[in-house]
Parts: structure tokens; C-alpha cells; sequence
């Protein structure tokens, strides 16, 4: 049973690894991904991340808070058209797939949770 546990360890380790490494050509740049059957686009800097939609109606601007190679604070700073979203929110954003050109994150903002592909522009 011990082994088995050791195994599991292992290959969880691995797994973030590799993800993380996947993850350093996502740290920056732009993305888009779909929230609600709209398509946001995602400008991000090291610190900061823009999101906006409806042709530039909606915009919200969040600090980025790297906590590890997979795992970042969104902070809200500024929003424009987006009831509900007020400044200072945290989202806790979890990196759970990554590949070439695209990953995938579980996002947490108090109660809700919600799962995203983030694709590469």
C-alpha cells in the first residue's frame, strides 16, 4: 500500500511539472476562451491581465498574481459593463492542462467555480 501511495505521489509530481513547464509560453501574450457562449479576448502581461468582450463594451482589468508556475491570484482592478464584478475580487486560478496551444484552468471566486480553455491568439 505504501508503494502504491509512493506511485501516485510520483507521477502527481511529474504531471505538475510538465504542466508547468508547458505553462511558461501562457505567462504572457494573447488568448481568448468562451464565457456564456461569448468569446473574451485576454491581453496578459507578468502583472496584469485585460479581458474584454462585446466588441470592447465589457472590460475588466485584474492583476496577476503568479503564486507558482501553475497556480495565479486574478485581482480586479477595474470594470466596464460588468455588473456583479467589483474591485478588489479575487479569482484563485488552478492550471489543470496545458498543451501547445492551448490550457485549461479551474477558476474560484467565492462560491463559484468554474472550469475554462484558455486558447492561444
Amino acid at each position: 500500500m505504501r508503494y502504491l501511495f509512493l506511485l501516485f505521489l510520483l507521477v502527481s509530481i511529474s504531471s505538475s511539472a510538465q504542466i508547468g513547464e508547458c505553462m511558461e509560453k501562457f505567462r504572457e501574450g494573447s488568448f481568448s476562451y468562451i464565457a456564456d457562449g461569448q468569446k473574451v479576448y485576454v491581453e496578459r502581461t507578468h502583472r496584469r491581465q485585460i479581458e474584454t468582450m462585446n466588441k470592447g463594451q465589457t472590460k475588466v482589468i485584474l492583476k496577476v498574481d503568479w503564486k507558482s508556475e501553475t497556480e495565479y491570484d486574478l485581482i480586479v482592478r477595474k470594470t466596464k459593463g460588468l455588473p456583479g464584478t467589483h474591485k478588489g475580487e479575487i479569482v484563485t486560478v488552478s492550471v489543470i492542462a496545458c498543451d501547445e496551444n492551448t490550457y485549461e484552468i479551474e477558476a474560484v471566486s467565492g462560491d463559484v467555480k468554474r472550469r475554462t480553455r484558455f486558447v492561444k491568439e
